[in-house]
């Protein structure tokens, strides 16, 4: 299965990524790769939005592929949420982003669709209007 990636709003200042419940760490650096696309497009900062669903396999060596990927990020992308209501799965998160103080004022993990939008809304990456869809 593929990770699925869509701008959530038309002036496309966010980039949703909608995880299968199975999926690989070479189907997340595939997925990179068309997001880093998809921002070479815009010209403005951009936030990316990763969304976990609760039955998620998280495929092994979680924290050094995740601190990777957060440190090897796109210069538009200024802010990646994390949506997964697995407790271990924002513990894990919460580990990353103590790592790093760059990755952690770059960064938030959220439990709901809701908190990512309310995130997103106070950094300025989307409007009250703005609606994410999964």
């Amino acid at each position: 299965m593929t990770i699925n990636i869509t701008w959530v709003n038309s002036d496309q200042t966010v980039i949703k990524l909608e995880f299968p419940p199975v999926w690989t760490w070479n189907d997340l650096y595939d997925a990179k790769h068309r997001v880093e696309a998809m921002l070479d497009q815009a010209d403005h900062d951009c936030a990316v939005l990763y969304i976990l669903p609760s039955n998620a396999k998280i495929p092994e060596n979680l924290l050094s592929n995740a601190l990777r990927l957060l440190r090897e990020g796109h210069a538009r992308a200024k802010l990646s949420v994390v949506v997964t209501p697995s407790f271990f799965m924002r513990t894990m998160a919460e580990l990353v982003r103590k790592i790093s103080a760059d990755v952690r004022n770059r960064s938030r993990i959220v439990e709901t669709i809701e908190q990512a939008h309310e995130a997103l809304i106070e950094a300025g990456f989307l409007t009250a209007q703005d609606r994410i869809e999964t």
